[in-house]
């Protein structure tokens, strides 16, 4: 767990707080950190004037859309490509399994009720 925390902290949140603090410095030097508790060192208006162009909103109102269809697309798909997998017995099944990399699914031993045995140990 130590690990992952420390892996976690320097590949992401050490790279966007870097990213943040020169997103949000007025002066591109700065000798220590306590530069920055200086009157006027830190400023975030241009996140403002980002968020607030139409080249921003365009952009980002374009990005959903995109993912909006991509996510929609991929659902259907994946729909269509498991219930010809499992519900049919359509030609071309096995080289359409492959192409997906769906595992094959087990041959079920039934029981006297119809359950599942499951594997034998």
């Amino acid at each position: 767990m130590a690990f992952a925390l420390l892996y976690f902290t320097l590949s992401i949140v050490l790279p966007i707080a870097a990213l943040v603090l020169s997103a949000v410095r007025t002066s591109p030097y700065m000798m220590s950190f306590r530069d920055l508790t200086k009157p006027g060192s830190v400023d975030f208006s241009s996140f403002g004037t980002v968020l607030h162009s139409d080249l921003f909103l365009s952009a980002a109102g374009n990005s959903v859309v995109v993912a909006l269809l991509a996510a929609a697309a991929g659902t259907v798909l994946s729909f269509l490509v498991a219930y010809v997998l499992h519900r049919t017995k359509a030609r071309g099944r096995g080289a359409l399994q492959s192409v997906s990399m769906v595992q094959r699914p087990e041959r079920r031993c039934r029981g006297v009720r119809g359950h599942h045995a499951g594997p034998r140990s």
